[in-house]
């Protein structure tokens, strides 16, 4: 049953290929027939151009219109060619090419015609993403957010390595599509490739296993309906079936891998990119069966498709696995040119991504401040609600019991006026009251987003100065006045406006210092914390227990594990109203040499302690200590 259904599907994908090929076209189209045939044909399911006539001559052909446009100042020609051309390189993964006519496009937004807008801000952001210009792709997603196309910033995460972010954002804020279309497939799809980002393979292939089904269905629900191209359908089964395989061999099961690559294959001509991740998932099989010669053939032609094309993650693949292959088969020089263009192009990834991550930041606050207030509107909407309730509870009862004990009626009047004037100064009281605590909010809001200029301001200043010491000397400066941004981020999201949770506040500084000297995913220290969830400080003295902490962790993670891991330990309790610090790490120090350095960062933690009243001292037990101590 299985077959026969498997033979119609086919049947029907030949059928439907040779009608659409089967068309009249005119073998030297003008750009009209062009642009009429492409703008009746922007559905996932429609017959693409490219399937009618070579890229190359689109591509050719429609530049040269493109120029002439420019050079007349036709500008109706020139948005309408640089549309058609622009999706086109798109669709190649020619984002050199495609980049410019996409910024061209961007600087005359209000002639774009307004049913390709949404798709045009799409492939802007991805081939900006694609470019690694995620400052200027933020902008684009934020305009799309705007007007209400998309509701998420997964795939900026994603794009930064925040895979576990990107996979919250995106179940959490990503809708199941409605109707049976494309748009389901496409679901499952970022679904499941979000899962093997996060290297949960198992729920992976579920997901894809997932889009199969739903395939399937469609590929039925079509036999009857005709609304769907089923070479589209039978491109996304056979997409779900590759990955599946992927998913299997990721996890140690190479079972029937090599049918399933093949299917996917068959059906990935128009997906260059998919295409060259089957051929180098083929090579991994071969590579496992020991059958070398069949692998090397499968890497050469992923390679061979790969050239000219901009993608990271597939760049890394293609070293990491020319680099296996020529370790397994003994030759040591190519396997050690490949090991050091691997490890060149990885280590240039992971310094593009901690800067991305950190143009991120302040775009993810603010994300998460977005939902943050969206979330506690609706519940301080339910909680005014159930107070006002009770509050008109209450005053029944208090009309009522004045109604009954008071006979005369002037008295009445009397009484039931002043209990008007009292619930309106009530109200008054109230209004303020929460006015205030707005303005406090909105205060320590402000403050923290003032701190954050002022770092991001200092961060472009420290991209024009050449000497390494006063990056340094910036760089403190800027985690300082992060430490100052922290504590008015935390007042702003708690409950309480006078007061710090020391608890909260020092993991937060700490972890925000690690992500600045360490990489995230490649961290050498091991943070031990040992803290006392009851400590809590004034505004006017956590500030300065926060630098003291700052200048000492920075310390440590700037000279304690150079070229080695360690430990660092923070211990912080309370006794008898005095709180404790000890911040140690495992590294060599001396205690003499760090005080007649002249470092203004101990220079600045004696001021700080000073203006607590604390007690500091350093030693050395198994590794370089600050203790210090002061009275709450």
């Amino acid at each position: 049953m299985i077959l026969f259904r498997n033979l119609i599907s086919l049947a029907l994908c030949l059928f439907f290929s040779w009608n659409a090929h089967a068309q009249i076209h005119p073998k030297n189209p003008s750009f009209d027939y062009i642009w009429r045939f492409w703008d009746a044909n922007q559905e996932p399911d429609k017959t693409d151009i490219s399937d009618i006539y070579p890229v190359s001559m689109l591509e050719q052909n429609i530049q040269a219109v493109h120029t002439r446009a420019i050079s007349q100042k036709n500008q109706d020609v020139a948005i309408r060619s640089a549309l058609v051309l622009a999706f086109i390189y798109h669709d190649q993964a020619k984002f050199d090419a495609g980049l410019p006519l996409l910024s061209y496009l961007n600087d005359h937004i209000p002639a774009i015609p307004k049913k390709y807008l949404k798709g045009f801000l799409v492939r802007y952001e991805e081939e900006l993403r694609g470019k690694n210009n995620i400052a200027e792709a933020i902008v684009i997603r934020k305009e799309r957010i705007r007007l209400g196309y998309i509701q998420t910033f997964w795939e900026i995460y994603r794009d930064c390595g925040l895979y576990d972010y990107a996979l919250k954002d995106y179940v959490a804020f990503q809708p199941y599509p409605t109707f049976t279309d494309m748009r389901r497939l496409v679901y499952y799809e970022r679904l499941a490739l979000l899962y093997m980002n996060t290297r949960n393979f198992k729920q992976a292939k579920k997901t894809f296993q997932q889009g199969i089904i739903q395939a399937d269905s469609m590929l039925v629900w079509n036999i009857k309906f005709k609304r769907f191209d089923p070479i589209f359908i039978q491109y996304w089964k056979g997409n779900f079936t590759g990955m599946s395989a992927s998913c299997d061999m990721e996890m140690g099961d190479y079972t029937n891998i090599l049918p399933r690559l093949s299917t996917d294959m068959q059906f990935s001509v128009r997906n260059i990119d998919h295409k060259i991740g089957i051929h180098f998932l083929m090579g991994d099989y071969y590579m496992h069966e020991k059958q070398y010669t069949e692998a090397k053939k499968q890497f050469d032609l992923g390679r061979g498709l790969l050239a000219g094309k901009i993608s990271r993650p597939l760049r890394l693949i293609h070293l990491s696995r020319f680099l296996n292959y020529f370790k397994t088969i003994g030759k040591s020089d190519s396997a050690y040119h490949y090991l050091q263009a691997y490890t060149n192009y990885r280590d240039s990834i992971s310094t593009a991504l901690h800067q991305n991550q950190a143009i991120l930041l302040l775009g993810k606050l603010e994300l998460n401040s977005r939902r943050e207030v969206l979330f506690n509107t609706k519940t301080q909407l339910k909680t005014e609600k159930k107070k006002t309730e009770s509050q008109q509870i209450q005053l029944n009862v208090l009309i009522f019991f004045l109604i009954t004990f008071i006979i005369i009626g002037f008295i009445v009047f009397v009484n039931f006026r002043q209990t008007k004037m009292i619930e309106k100064n009530v109200e008054v009281i109230e209004w303020q009251h929460n006015r205030n605590e707005i303005l406090l909010k909105e205060l320590h809001h402000r403050v923290k987003n003032n701190l954050q200029v002022v770092s991001s301001l200092l961060n472009l200043q420290k991209r024009r100065i050449p000497n390494p010491e006063s990056i340094d000397i910036i760089s403190a400066l800027q985690n300082r006045i992060q430490t100052i941004a922290l504590i008015h981020h935390s007042l702003h999201d708690s409950n309480e406006y006078d007061f710090v949770n020391v608890e909260d506040y020092v993991r937060t500084l700490i972890d925000h210092l690690a992500t600045i000297f360490f990489n995230e995913h490649d961290s050498v220290v091991d943070i031990v914390y040992t803290l006392d969830h009851r400590i809590k400080l004034p505004l006017d003295r956590i500030a300065s227990f926060g630098l003291i902490l700052n200048e000492i962790v920075s310390n440590a993670f700037k000279y304690a594990y150079v070229a080695r891991q360690g430990k660092l330990f923070v211990r912080i309790q309370l006794d008898a109203q005095i709180v404790t610090v000890h911040v140690g790490d495992d590294g060599p120090g001396d205690e003499e040499v760090i005080r007649e350095s002249k470092n203004l960062g101990m220079k600045l933690v004696d001021i700080m302690c000073q203006q607590i009243g604390a007690v500091h001292r350093m030693y050395t037990d198994q590794g370089f200590w600050h203790e210090f101590k002061f009275s709450l």
